[in-house]
Formats: C-alpha cells, sequence, structure tokens
C-alpha cells in the first residue's frame, strides 16, 4: 500500500447522454480536482449493447448534421 499525499495522475474516458465510461489512475483527491473536458459535437459517442459480448460496447460516429 502506497501512503502520503497523493493525486490524480491520469483519467480519461468517455461522458455522454448514454453514460460514462471513466479510467482513473492515482490516488484519492484530498480537496479539489481540476478537469478539462472536451466537447467534441461533430462525433455521437453512445454504448450499444454488443451481441457477442453481452456487453454495451461504445461505439463513435460522426453526426449527422443535416
Amino acid at each position: 500500500m502506497i501512503h502520503g499525499e497523493l493525486e490524480i495522475l491520469c483519467l480519461a474516458g468517455t461522458l455522454s447522454p448514454d453514460g460514462s465510461h471513466l479510467h482513473i489512475a492515482g490516488s484519492l483527491v484530498r480537496t479539489t480536482a481540476e478537469l478539462v473536458i472536451g466537447l467534441l459535437p461533430l462525433w455521437r459517442f453512445r454504448q450499444e449493447l454488443d451481441p457477442a459480448t453481452g456487453y454495451a460496447e461504445l461505439q463513435i460516429s460522426p453526426r449527422d448534421l443535416r
């Protein structure tokens, strides 16, 4: 076990209306955490059931802007 004051080293994943899927490396945040969130309006992120795995898998596709 690691002791001491540690911080988030990496937080990566997706946030969408269908849900979130995030991976974090590091430790508990002591007071505050600063996050940068990038928006990708030309892309659609959604989770769809994959019959091969039985899990909701991330599907990324271009948005139809018509």
